[in-house]
């Protein structure tokens, strides 16, 4: 978990996913300048930076898989399911949002990045039959898949348990609900039938340190917002 976890924010702006979760929490989308950087960061992050950003999906679906299995009720492990839980959904939600904001970097930025590159001039000519079609990221994966992965997510389809495909349009509500499932051990929140987490018989005692609550109000709300208000409004310039 630890290692996850330590990857996790060596790999993703996680005060700027942080900073969006919390804004975006409101009825009203803010237009402050520090909401309007973080957007930006993020949505850079996820689109413009892709191999970081599927690798560091790997490692939250990895610590996903890592609670369920093993977990000890240490004073880490609330941590590491919020951090992870928020890194999914903003990778999920920037992946929706990617389309229509692709315009909205800055002059700079756009000129930093480059112009755009093509399929082929990323993916190998190895790559273009895949085996698979789709793999679960919180379910060991050999470094193949992972490989594969990185290199040609937009042709493997990255799955989680009762959570579907992370880059369709109800997996942020979803992956959401999938930590709360862990940090609340309530069966209510994981999975749109209720069903219960892995593990979670055994996981009682999650309330040991009490932390999770904290965190349990900073996710509750997100499952509430309406898709055109996550992450990214459309009529917004960046």
């Amino acid at each position: 978990m630890h290692l996850h976890l330590s990857r996790l924010l060596l790999l993703t702006p996680v005060a700027h996913i942080q900073t969006v979760a919390k804004t975006s929490r409101h009825s009203k989308s803010p237009r402050d300048r520090s909401y309007s950087d973080a957007k930006r960061h993020v949505l850079s992050w996820a689109i413009r930076d892709p191999f970081k950003a599927r690798l560091a999906v790997i490692h939250a679906g990895a610590l996903f898989w890592h609670v369920r299995r093993y977990s000890r009720s240490s004073f880490l492990e609330p941590f590491a399911i919020y951090i992870a839980t928020l890194v999914l959904w903003a990778y999920s939600t920037s992946s929706q949002s990617a389309k229509p904001q692709i315009g909205t970097l800055s002059p700079t930025e756009k000129t930093q990045q480059g112009p755009p590159r093509s399929s082929s001039d990323i993916d190998s000519d190895q790559d273009t039959n895949l085996e698979l079609s789709f793999f679960y990221i919180d379910r060991p994966c050999d470094d193949e898949v992972v490989q594969t992965y990185l290199r040609v997510g937009n042709k493997l389809g990255a799955y989680m348990s009762r959570v579907g495909v992370i880059s369709a349009a109800a997996a942020p509500r979803k992956i959401i609900q999938e930590g709360l499932g862990l940090l609340t051990c309530e069966p209510h929140y994981a999975g749109t039938e209720g069903q219960p987490s892995a593990g979670s018989e055994d996981r009682t005692d999650r309330h040991l340190w009490g932390i999770e609550e904290s965190f349990i109000r900073l996710l509750e709300p997100l499952t509430e917002i309406p898709r055109c208000q996550v992450l990214l409004h459309q009529s917004e310039g960046i």
